[in-house]
Formats: C-alpha cells, sequence, structure tokens
C-alpha cells in the first residue's frame, strides 16, 4: 500500500510512501531514505524559509527526491512571502522534473490563482490532506492536481459529496507523524485509511491500491514495487 504523505517518525524500516519534511533540519534524513521509500524537500513558513538555490542544490544530487511540503497558511502570516516561495517551488519542480506537495490552510482561492500564475510550468501536484469544496476540487484537477485524502476526510463537508470527488485524481494518505505514532502502528494507521476511503466512496481495497500505485508513478517518476 502506497502513502501518498507521510512524515519521518524514525523508524528503522521505512515504508512504501512519499515521506515529506516540514523544515529544512529533517532534508539530510529524508534524502537518505531508501526506496521504495521517496523523500520530498519542503518548508513550511512557521520558521524560515530556505533559499530556493538550496532546495535546487539538494534536488541535483538526489534526483529521486520530489518538493513537499510547501504552500500557503493563513495562520502562519506573511502570505505574500509564502506565495512567492511557492510560486518559485512549483517552477524549481516543473524545471527538474519534480513533483510538489502543497499544504494548503485557509488559502484556497489564493492558491488557485498561484496555479494561474504559472501558466504552462505545472508540475505535477499532490494537495496534501485536501478537504475543500467541489467547485475548488474541479478547478485543482483542471490544473494537473492529485487530491490527497487524509484520516479527518470523514469530519469534513466534502465528506457528502465524496463519490463525484472520486472522479477526480485523488490519492490516499496518512499523514503519519510521531504524535500519530505513540497512538496508532504504522501498519494499522495505513490500513485504516484504506478502509476508511474505500467505506466512503463504495470502492474495494484492490482497486484503491492500484489506484495509489498509480499516482504513485506520477509523483516519483518511478513504477510501483513489484
Amino acid at each position: 500500500m502506497f502513502d501518498a504523505h507521510r512524515h519521518l517518525t524514525g523508524e528503522k524500516e521505512p515504508h512504501d510512501a512519499l515521506y515529506c519534511t516540514s523544515h529544512q533540519d529533517e532534508w539530510e534524513k529524508v534524502a537518505n531514505l531508501p526506496l521504495p521509500a521517496i523523500g520530498a524537500l519542503g518548508a513550511l513558513a512557521d520558521r524560515p524559509l530556505p533559499a530556493l538555490y538550496e532546495m535546487g542544490s539538494m534536488l541535483e544530487t538526489h534526483p529521486l527526491l520530489q518538493i513537499g511540503e510547501v504552500g500557503l497558511d493563513k495562520r502562519f502570516g506573511d502570505l505574500e512571502g509564502q506565495q512567492k516561495f511557492l510560486l518559485g517551488a512549483l517552477d524549481l519542480a516543473f524545471s527538474m522534473n519534480r513533483s510538489v506537495t502543497v499544504h494548503v490552510v485557509q488559502s484556497d482561492a489564493l492558491f488557485l490563482s498561484c496555479l494561474e500564475r504559472a501558466g504552462n510550468r505545472i508540475p505535477p501536484i499532490l494537495w496534501h490532506g485536501f478537504s475543500a469544496s467541489m467547485e475548488t476540487a474541479r478547478a485543482a484537477a483542471e490544473k494537473g492536481c492529485i487530491l490527497s485524502l487524509a484520516p479527518g476526510i470523514e469530519h469534513t463537508r466534502l465528506v457528502k459529496r465524496i463519490e463525484e470527488l472520486a472522479l477526480l485524481p485523488f490519492a490516499i494518505e496518512t499523514d503519519y507523524d510521531k504524535k500519530t505514532m505513540q497512538e496508532t502502528p504504522y501498519i494499522q494507521a495505513i490500513e485504516a485509511q484504506y478502509a476508511l476511503v474505500g467505506r466512503l466512496m463504495h470502492k474495494d481495497g484492490e482497486t484503491l491500491i492500484r489506484n495509489n500505485y498509480a499516482k504513485r508513478a506520477i509523483l516519483t517518476n518511478n513504477a510501483p514495487p513489484r
């Protein structure tokens, strides 16, 4: 089972997942993950953002790395600075043929405007923890975004229209982190998330596994493990 978004927790054995970072201190750790785990270099605006050339240098050194999570979060302030960094990250990913995992909180319209500004230089994008409206889902999908469903999806208004969302490109994630690890073993968490999405969408497990492996190929430029 591929996990479209999780975090480093210090486990000895990595799983088949896109391991994202939220700050530069984790870059070296995620860069050293063995396959099938794929790492993503990210930065959020609750701390100083790194220079884009530093991210570019890491991507050049580690060809299997992607970008993420980066994004827009109204709670952190300086949305102008966040937007500038996000646009730079999107362009960097496009030029280096990498994907981007985005974190968007209370900034849906601004994020869609960023995609408009990016024009035709839009890389593959995973919208992490998607819970916005169906209208936003359709607009994002038209720009090539994959909408990633985290455990909290069942508590959002979107859950009432999730079968419509199933017609758009979607992925399944756990957003697993150190806090979650204290409560639930990872294998239990990933199995529970697939079961939840399957119940909500009325899809069987094998269909969801194939779906996530297809998204894995898009996000990592690698075929799923045999």
